[in-house]
């Protein structure tokens, strides 16, 4: 295994989320000459194969790249018993260099190029430049560790997002503001507030990321609870799950209430690589269509820590969000 160290290491990391953090490909177009880091970020960890003229055995391999492009790592070699650790950097154009520490064997220097493919792959080769000879490696294939289905759309009060909003054609821009757990005429829950009369409340359950319900005082039912609450984003984000859910939509205002009866059908499409004017980002894409007294047809993007960055659609009127900036 320590020969591994000094050897190039060829590097395929298959971006997969798995259990809450959802599991798929993508058909995403490749966005390999974006200068940003997002499409990097995460924590990475999978077994590694030798590759032509690698070492014997087979081990893991683990990888956190953070938001800056820092990065730490090991490698464990399960034949051996032979862990080494990295750290790092890697840059927006997948410049990738660590110091490798191999115990008492010393450390090396290790550099290569990664590259971002169409199947949110990182490929690359990475080298040992202390010597600069390159020799056999090891195939890695690495999956990005499920965040918990609560990072897909962060709650927490002080979070805000600065959207461009596209109504039939209509382009503006429009803020959005979390302002933590409230209560309002019987909906209660995280509030996201997007101006002074309108506000959507969610919940985080068992079942996932739902809608509670909607306050729109310029509308003249104001008042939109969801009973029960829409699913938004299931628990289970596997690539390829479903989810069906009938419901009850209230519109209450001052000339009494009406009330819609829907059923939506949801499913986790998978990860995919999407450019907004914020940048790149890995992004897991939800399809919901929505039948019954109303019809409407839905796609979100969201990001891990960041929250949704795109969304398309039409309920009576074309709709596409995109996420211009966040904090």
């Amino acid at each position: 295994m320590k020969k591994l160290i000094v050897m190039c290491l060829v590097i395929i990391v298959t971006a997969v989320l798995v259990g809450c953090g959802g599991s798929g490909s993508s058909s995403s177009p490749n966005n390999n000459n974006t200068s940003s880091l997002a499409k990097f970020v995460g924590s990475w960890s999978g077994p590694w194969v030798p590759a032509t003229g690698g070492p014997s055995g087979t081990g893991t391999v683990t990888m956190q790249i953070a938001s800056n492009g820092s990065l730490t790592g090991t490698t464990l070699n399960t034949s051996s018993n032979f862990s080494t650790t990295f750290t790092g950097s890697i840059s927006s154009s997948g410049v990738f260099t660590a110091q490798n520490n191999e115990g008492a064997s010393g450390t090396t220097t290790l550099t290569g190029t990664l590259s971002l493919n169409a199947q949110n792959q990182i490929v690359g080769v990475i080298q040992d430049s202390s010597s600069g000879s390159v020799g056999g490696g090891i195939s890695i294939t690495l999956s990005n560790s499920a965040p918990s289905v609560g990072t897909y759309f962060p709650l927490t009060a002080g979070k805000t997002w600065t959207y461009s909003y596209t109504l039939d054609g209509t382009t503006s821009t429009v803020t959005f503001s979390a302002k933590g757990v409230t209560s309002i005429n019987g909906m209660s829950g995280y509030q996201i507030q997007q101006s002074s009369t309108d506000s959507i409340w969610y919940t985080l359950a068992a079942e996932g990321i739902s809608e509670v319900g909607e306050e729109h005082d310029q509308e003249s039912s104001p008042i939109q609870p969801m009973s029960p609450a829409k699913i938004l984003i299931p628990a289970t984000t596997t690539a390829g799950n479903t989810w069906n859910q009938t419901y009850q939509e209230s519109f209450i205002g001052s000339s009494g209430t009406s009330i819609e009866n829907l059923t939506s059908a949801g499913s986790v499409v998978g990860m995919e690589s999407i450019t907004v004017p914020a940048g790149v980002f890995n992004a897991l894409h939800i399809h919901i269509g929505t039948t019954g007294d109303n019809t409407s047809t839905y796609d979100y993007w969201y990001a891990a820590g960041v929250g949704m960055v795109k969304t398309i659609g039409s309920g009576g009127q074309q709709r596409q969000i995109l996420l211009v900036s966040h904090n």
